[in-house]
């Protein structure tokens, strides 16, 4: 699947820069299209991951995790 940024609603982008604010917003469009498409950021980066989820995001993993999730399928 192959998603424009620009096909992203505003809103959820300023939501997704909302959350990488203090951690790191190059990872703001990640953070937008996981939003965007009601899915599940997978990310080996500790900081994004637990600076995430302290602000409520519940839509983010690590591998550990991640394979947990798989497991229960």
């Amino acid at each position: 699947m192959v998603i424009n940024e620009n096909e992203i609603s505003d809103t959820i982008l300023l939501k997704a820069y909302e959350l990488a604010q203090g951690i790191d917003l190059d990872d703001a469009i990640f953070i937008a299209l996981t939003m965007a498409i009601d899915a599940i950021l997978w990310t080996g980066d500790i900081k994004l991951l637990k600076g995430l989820r302290r602000k409520g995001f519940k839509n983010v993993t690590d591998t550990k995790d991640f394979k947990n999730i798989l497991k229960g399928l």
